[in-house]
């Protein structure tokens, strides 16, 4: 028989999570450690995700040509080889994408990077949040989809969630649910 799970906080917490990408054209992760299992002892928490902001930096970095890609987002695990939607692991991806464009003053054909305003905002709130589990959440960071890329760029989420208590059928539920189990 399943239990209710439980709300452990009242108000949201916040969690920070950055890369910096090292390899050029790569897919990268960086994970989010805010909970051990000294902490945790035979509980096992959820996190109920309520909003992510990123943050882009270091874009002056990236030579796109047309249809280039670079993705980041939040997934449950590093143990993907790409980055494409039909994953379940994916839980949310942002792309920015090269066009050709002549600028102004500029030859045609230059490629060019729009501004953008920050922080780039997913509300997941609208729905009654995104629920993972509180050991496998991870930031990555995508260039291999840009064939030109000078430097790696820097992407900074900052994470609204509140914690849940799950019981231990619950957690695995969770954790088929997103297919992480050979992780």
């Amino acid at each position: 028989m399943a239990t209710k799970s439980k709300v452990s906080d009242q108000f949201a917490n916040i969690a920070y999570l950055k890369h910096v990408q090292i390899g050029v054209g790569t897919l990268e992760f960086a994970r989010l450690d805010i909970v051990s299992g000294a902490l945790l002892g035979d509980k096992k928490f959820g996190l109920l995700l309520q909003r992510a902001e990123f943050y882009l930096s270091d874009r002056q970095g990236i030579s796109f040509v047309e249809d280039d890609h670079w993705k980041f987002g939040l997934c449950v695990t590093d143990a993907i080889a790409d980055t494409g939607l039909h994953h379940p692991e994916i839980l949310c991806q942002l792309d920015q994408t090269g066009m050709l464009l002549q600028a102004p003053g500029g030859a045609v054909n230059d490629i060019v990077l729009f501004p953008i305003l920050q922080p780039l905002v997913l509300d997941f709130s609208a729905f009654g949040g995104i629920l993972v589990p509180a050991d496998r959440l991870y930031l990555y960071n995508d260039t291999s989809g840009a064939a030109l890329l000078v430097a790696g760029p820097t992407v900074e989420c900052r994470l609204f969630y509140t914690t849940m208590e799950l019981s231990t059928e619950q957690y695995w539920e969770l954790i088929e649910a997103r297919r992480i189990i050979s992780t």
